[in-house]
């Protein structure tokens, strides 16, 4: 079974398309797959740019309906959109059977939970 990361990306700035670039790089030298999360389609569209990917099958969004419960526990409203994204990964995982390096990685921000 493949190695997964999971690249979560939501902040448009110069220096995220270089990291995007190398962890994409690292996941490839590994022989990883991986998924970029990622809720803003302008975004999405700048990083197939970036990066030379042929399409955006591997996006995939952040899964609000099944995490939100859980989010209103964690986070406070600034940061439910993040820890939407950041809990994605968890389910997402749960239901294959992989070998996950780092289930959860941040590439961009790095989030506390108040």
């Amino acid at each position: 079974m493949k190695p997964v990361f999971y690249l979560k990306v939501s902040r448009d700035i110069d220096y995220a398309y270089p990291c995007i670039m190398s962890w994409i790089t690292v996941a490839y030298q590994m022989e990883a797959r991986y998924f970029i999360i990622c809720d803003n389609d302008k975004l999405k569209n700048k990083i197939i740019d970036f990066c030379g990917l042929e399409d955006d099958s591997l996006f995939i969004n952040s899964m609000s309906q099944r995490t939100s419960r859980i989010s209103e526990k964690v986070a406070n409203q600034r940061w439910k959109k993040a820890s939407d994204a950041q809990l994605t990964t968890f389910f997402m995982q749960r239901n294959k059977e992989s070998n996950t390096i780092g289930t959860l990685m941040q590439m961009i921000q790095c989030f506390a939970f108040l």
